[in-house]
């Protein structure tokens, strides 16, 4: 249903750094602890292991699905400018274990 509201759906992967500067971690798991969505974009806040917040200081997240308007990196934007539209689950939900990152290189 979500192709109803959003063109494009991602849910491919969770940045851990842009450009990477250092080899990404194995992450013992990621849980998701929120969710956020606008008339553009969608998806859930997770913290990686035990940790908010990327090397460059960004939330963790997955970009769910995003409308034509936006690129997924969108969601860095509306994470930082409108905290607001996040919701917080007051029970994590555990996504995945013994999770690798792929590199995030620039081109």
């Amino acid at each position: 249903q979500l192709h109803r509201y959003y063109n494009n759906i991602k849910c491919d992967h969770c940045t851990y750094s842009f450009p990477d500067t250092e080899l990404p971690p194995l992450a013992e798991y990621i849980n998701i602890i929120g969710v956020y969505k606008t008339d553009d974009i969608i998806g859930v806040v997770v913290t990686v292991g035990d940790k908010h917040y990327r090397p460059d200081g960004k939330l963790y997240h997955i970009t769910v699905a995003h409308s034509d308007n936006v690129k997924p990196v969108h969601s860095n934007v509306v994470l930082a400018d409108s905290p607001n539209n996040v919701v917080y689950s007051s029970r994590p939900i555990k996504l995945s274990e013994n999770v690798h990152f792929t590199r995030g290189l620039k081109h």
